[in-house]
């Protein structure tokens, strides 16, 4: 049985071998070939935008101008329509549908860099029943085919809407689920509105855009010390490792022993930040506030049709903060060390985060810690809320930075 065993497993182990080999044969784009795809797409946006301004505002559901014959762009193993006139007064484009998965999620951040309107169209082969050919399905005149898994972009918001296999349509939205979070929508949507000008969404992003930009210019002034103050600038963390190995973690309390609260409405949100900044009891009109570290975590959510794993298609379901909360009550003062768990699909609190719960990230005086909070969390306090977090400590990048090459765990 045993010599059975090993002949089965040989086999499957050949097997898997000449599986890879059949992968690994397929050319890989290099460096230089990402930067002929940015210049690619580049340059259809530039045309594009050309063209539309000439004509008027608005995408057109056919392209009849002039044509500006270019020949085909081939990067890689993959050709790249021609840009010409015709096809650039489309309302969108396709790309090869030669390109893979990851190569497609790639496409996907290329075009959000360089502002592009982009979405996943089209089917896979093992969604497809019945498949014609590939001319069949690639041929932009067919109706009927489903045309093969590809990227469509736009230089307009609603250029996408005339995409006829779009993977899911604005429309459509509501027909997700049940869940509510597949309806909340990202800041920027809502920073653009939906009857809104293209000019007021690019106004939102930019505005957003240049906070990041000035961030990264003075990166000094984003951690204590910012606003010049000369006070702040002595008070920069600094860890005794002597003393820290005489601390007792037995007597700090554990999560039974620590109050908290759950906060499902605006004003539950708004005592939350109040108590952060300022804590229990007594008067805090006209006070500094005296909250100086945070910690937070989130949980995410896939809204997405279970064939996509990128970031545009999470939705944060739950954030939790944690901080010293004081309690001057009695006329003494003692640290409560409170936990929030916030609820931001409950009603009303989604749209109540960023102006209410945003300036505590934002501030510099106040230090943001959370565990590898670079993958996920940063990115959906962005993308969700348009939330900046400045001046943050990762545990999970300092444990990779103490324990060398191993797993930040």
């Amino acid at each position: 049985e045993t010599e059975d065993m090993g002949r089965r497993y040989g086999k499957g182990k050949r097997g898997r071998k000449n599986w890879g080999k059949r992968w690994e044969s397929r050319q890989q784009l290099s460096h230089a070939d990402w930067q002929g795809v940015e210049r690619y797409l580049e340059a259809y946006r530039d045309r594009a935008l050309e063209i539309h301004g000439r004509q008027g505002s608005g995408p057109r559901p056919s392209g009849d101008g002039q044509e500006n014959i270019i020949s085909e762009v081939v990067i890689g193993s993959h050709t790249f329509a021609p840009l010409t006139d015709a096809l650039c007064s489309r309302p969108y484009i396709d790309l090869p549908h030669t390109l893979d998965g990851k190569e497609r999620k790639r496409v996907h951040e290329l075009c959000s860099f360089i502002d592009l309107y982009h979405a996943g169209a089209g089917v896979d082969d093992k969604h497809r029943s019945n498949a014609p050919d590939d001319a069949a399905l690639n041929n932009n005149k067919s109706g009927t085919a489903a045309k093969k898994r590809r990227v469509s972009v736009s230089v307009f918001a609603d250029g996408l809407d005339h995409v006829p296999d779009l993977e899911v349509r604005r429309s459509d939205i509501h027909s997700w689920g049940q869940l509510v979070s597949k309806m909340c929508r990202p800041w920027y949507l809502k920073a653009k509105g939906e009857n809104s000008s293209e000019e007021a969404r690019k106004r939102a992003i930019e505005l957003e855009k240049g906070q990041i930009r000035e961030f990264v210019r003075l990166p000094e002034t984003s951690v204590r010390g910012a606003n010049n103050d000369e006070s702040c600038m002595t008070k920069a963390d600094l860890l005794n490792m002597n003393e820290l190995e005489k601390y007792d973690l037995s007597k700090v309390p554990g999560p039974d022993q620590t109050p908290w609260m759950l906060v499902d409405s605006i004003e539950k949100l708004k005592v939350c930040v109040h108590e952060l900044k300022f804590g229990l009891g007594g008067d805090h009109e006209g006070r500094r506030p005296i909250i100086s570290e945070l910690a937070f975590d989130l949980e995410m959510h896939s809204v997405g049709d279970g064939r996509t794993t990128s970031q545009s298609a999470i939705r944060t379901c739950l954030i939790q903060l944690t901080s010293s909360v004081f309690d001057e009550e009695g006329g003494t003062t003692r640290d409560l060390g409170k936990d929030f768990v916030i609820d931001p699909l409950a009603p009303g609190v989604w749209d109540a985060i960023p102006s209410i719960l945003g300036p505590i990230f934002a501030d510099p005086s106040v230090v943001k810690i959370g565990h590898a909070i670079g993958g996920m969390d940063t990115k959906s306090l962005h993308q969700d809320f348009g939330i900046l977090v400045v001046n943050a400590f990762d545990t999970y990048e300092s444990c990779r930075v103490l324990m060398g090459a191993r797993d930040g765990g």
